[in-house]
């Protein structure tokens, strides 16, 4: 598999376990709550208790989510291989698109049949 893609992948995954944590920790806060104004404690659990789930259900939520982030921008963010990139050739340099007249010196195309300058006609290139 590609690096992108797993980063990517496991960018959401972390980004929907931030959203997955951060719904008790919402619930939890919200219990604390209630427990705090019915006398310390609410369904039987203590406040110090449902307020230490909830934290620890914030912690995982924030940090799951900038880890999550990192990691979906790394995804879109890091170069491709080379061995997916396509290369393209270039175009070969002047020099190697011209011949040189053996009877002025002039360089002229390596598909010139005959020379510009003295007109001394060139051998036929084989076609490969």
């Amino acid at each position: 598999m590609q690096a992108r893609l797993v980063l990517r992948i496991l960018g959401a995954a972390g980004i929907i376990l931030a959203v997955v944590f951060a719904v008790p920790a919402q619930i939890d806060s919200i219990k604390a709550g209630y427990a705090k104004n019915d006398l310390g404690s609410w369904g039987g659990v203590s406040y110090v208790q449902w307020e230490s789930w909830a934290q620890f259900y914030w912690t995982v939520a924030v940090i799951a989510l900038v880890l999550g982030s990192v990691l979906l921008a790394a995804g879109y963010l890091i170069a491709e291989d080379a061995s997916t990139t396509q290369l393209t050739s270039a175009p070969p340099p002047d020099e190697l698109r011209s011949k040189t007249c053996p009877i002025c010196g002039t360089s002229v195309m390596i598909e010139a049949v005959r020379c510009k300058n003295c007109r001394h006609e060139f051998a036929p290139v084989d076609a490969r």
